[in-house]
């Protein structure tokens, strides 16, 4: 297993307050609690997101009895230079500490172009911090996790932590700008692949192998010591997990120290970097991406990802073009949640 990012120094806390449901975001009233992004995409991609009005008549939002879905548009050829129809949604309420609870029935496969997320942001970017849940782009088959900041949260001491973990770092500094890392990789985790780790067998954490795997339920769990991360198959689900997905109960209170929760995918934490100095006020975001500054960029779409190959190489295309002109390769690219909620500390009964 490897050690954890590391950037704030632990205390010995005292007894813990158990966690109590404080929001729930449940289908039927999902997007009541969500803004909708409607502005042009700042990561510059080949997209357009709908408002709530345009999105619903679309059918890119939609609900079931026990789901909420959020996909993009599979239907129609773009023309000229303008972007596929999706969403971004942004939650009206700020968090300061707590555990998101996510049970993803779906999200969008490992697909040239597409660039999924399930991530939290704080105000005036990266001032207030940004916590990346579920991350990746075009074929990659396994997430990425990672903390975006200002310039005096890096070069954090990793041997230094002791808190285990299934993932691996790929980056350290978190500061957005550090001229030793590619500008905006913040510290990264990449969690294992599907079924391999260092030590113990991991579950599909993105796209394709997580949808093959019939999903799974993420939690992140965020203190002032700590930022962690856990992800489990739905069929190997610890108790107070599967008691806080079950939509019928109103008032679970799920445990992060029981032992069946296992090791977490990441943990950023540790000394040199106050947490609570750089991640604060942070807003649920969850949207589908196409191309943009990351799975667009010319080296990613020219790189190779395994015996998958390159994007360039798979679509004979630029990804704007392919986006554009193949409506069908969409048909699966939305995201499916079932209980989605957020606990804190003291809430509840």
């Amino acid at each position: 297993m490897a050690a954890a990012i590391t950037f704030l120094s632990l205390t010995t806390p005292a007894a813990a307050a158990q966690y109590g449901l404080v929001d729930d975001y449940r289908p039927g009233s999902f997007y009541d609690k969500f803004t909708f992004f409607n502005e042009t995409d700042p990561t510059d991609g080949t997209v357009v997101y709908d408002d709530f009005d345009t999105a619903s008549d679309a059918s890119l939002i939609a609900y079931t009895d026990y789901s909420t879905i959020m996909r993009v548009d599979g239907t129609n050829i773009i023309p000229g230079d303008q972007g596929r129809p999706s969403v971004r949604i942004t939650s009206d309420k700020k968090y300061n500490h707590g555990l998101l609870i996510a049970d993803i029935l779906h999200m969008p496969p490992s697909l040239c172009s597409l660039w999924p997320a399930l991530w939290m942001t704080g105000p005036d970017w990266p001032k207030g911090g940004e916590i990346d849940i579920i991350e990746g782009v075009n074929t990659q088959t396994a997430n990425l996790m990672t903390l975006h900041t200002t310039d005096d949260c890096r070069d954090p001491n990793i041997a230094g932590y002791s808190a285990d973990m299934l993932g691996d770092v790929t980056t350290s500094s978190c500061w957005n700008k550090d001229p030793n890392q590619a500008e905006n990789a913040g510290c990264q985790i990449a969690a294992p692949a599907a079924g391999l780790s260092s030590a113990l067998t991991a579950p599909a954490t993105y796209g394709s192998s997580l949808n093959a795997q019939g999903g799974g339920v993420v939690a992140m769990e965020w203190t002032s010591n700590a930022i962690t991360i856990w992800l489990w198959s739905r069929y190997n689900l610890p108790s107070s997990i599967a008691t806080a997905t079950n939509l019928s109960n109103t008032s679970p209170h799920p445990n992060p120290s029981d032992a069946d929760w296992g090791v977490p995918l990441a943990v950023f934490g540790g000394s040199g970097c106050s947490l609570d100095s750089h991640i604060k006020d942070q807003q649920i975001v969850v949207n589908i991406d196409f191309c943009g500054s990351w799975a667009g960029e010319a080296s990613v779409w020219a790189a190779a990802d395994g015996d998958a190959g390159s994007c360039a190489a798979v679509t004979g295309t630029d990804c704007a073009s392919y986006v554009r002109n193949n409506p069908g390769a969409f048909v699966d690219a939305f995201w499916e949640f079932g209980a989605f909620r957020w606990f804190e500390k003291g809430a509840g009964s």
